[in-house]
C-alpha cells in the first residue's frame, strides 16, 4: 500500500505469502505489534485494536507525521467479512529532531479500529499486512503480519482499547469551547 503524508511517500509491499496465516501479534526489530480484541457494538460493528509497543526510546507516527517521518500504512485486503475498518487516532505527541516537527507516539500507542462487518451475524477474519516507522535518531520501515478472528458476540479484556479511545481528540464544542468576538 502507498501513503502519504507530511510531503514524504513510503510504500512497502509483501513479497510472499506466509505458509501459515500470521498470528494476532508479530515482532519487529525495535518494535511488537498485536491485534487486540475488543467488543460488538448495538449497530453490528466490531471494535478491536492496534497495539504497537517500542524499544525504549523509540516512537512511532501518527496518521500525518509532520515534517518527516513515515506515515502508517494499512492492508486489510487479506481479511474476510469486512466492508471497512476505520482507524481511530489518540492525540500525538509533538517532537523536534534536527529543527523538524513530527507527530506520533513514543514507546506504546494503541489505535483504536472499528471494524465494520459485510454481514454482522457472521465472525470477522481481520488479517492485516502493516506498514510503519519506529525511530530514534534515524527512522528505519517496519513491517508486520497479523491476524485476528471476531466471532459476532466476542467480549474480550479491552482496557487498553477503552484507554486509547479516551485519549482521541474530541470536538471543541464537546468540550464547551467557543470562539470568541473581538
Amino acid at each position: 500500500p502507498a501513503s502519504a503524508g507530511g510531503g514524504l511517500i513510503a510504500t512497502w509491499r509483501v513479497s510472499q505469502t506466509p505458509a501459515a496465516p500470521p498470528a494476532p501479534s508479530a515482532e519487529g526489530q525495535r518494535s511488537r505489534t498485536a491485534l487486540l480484541a475488543g467488543w460488538p457494538t448495538a449497530e453490528g460493528a466490531r471494535v478491536a485494536g492496534l497495539s504497537i509497543a517500542m524499544e525504549p526510546g523509540w516512537k512511532t507516527y501518527w496518521r500525518v507525521p509532520g515534517d518527516a517521518g513515515i506515515p502508517p500504512a494499512f492492508d486489510w485486503s487479506g481479511s474476510t467479512n469486512v466492508a471497512a475498518v476505520a482507524v481511530r487516532w489518540p492525540r500525538p505527541h509533538a517532537f523536534e529532531s534536527f529543527g523538524m516537527l513530527t507527530l506520533g507516539y513514543k514507546d506504546a500507542v494503541v489505535l483504536p479500529l472499528e471494524v465494520t462487518p459485510i454481514d454482522p451475524a457472521k465472525p470477522v477474519a481481520l488479517r492485516l499486512e502493516f506498514a510503519y516507522g519506529v525511530c530514534s535518531d534515524i527512522c528505519m520501515p517496519e513491517m508486520t503480519e497479523m491476524a485476528l478472528d471476531l466471532p459476532p458476540d466476542a467480549r474480550a479484556d479491552a482496557g487498553p482499547i477503552r484507554a486509547a479511545l479516551a485519549e482521541l481528540p474530541r470536538q471543541a464544542s464537546a468540550e464547551g469551547a467557543a470562539l470568541g468576538d473581538c
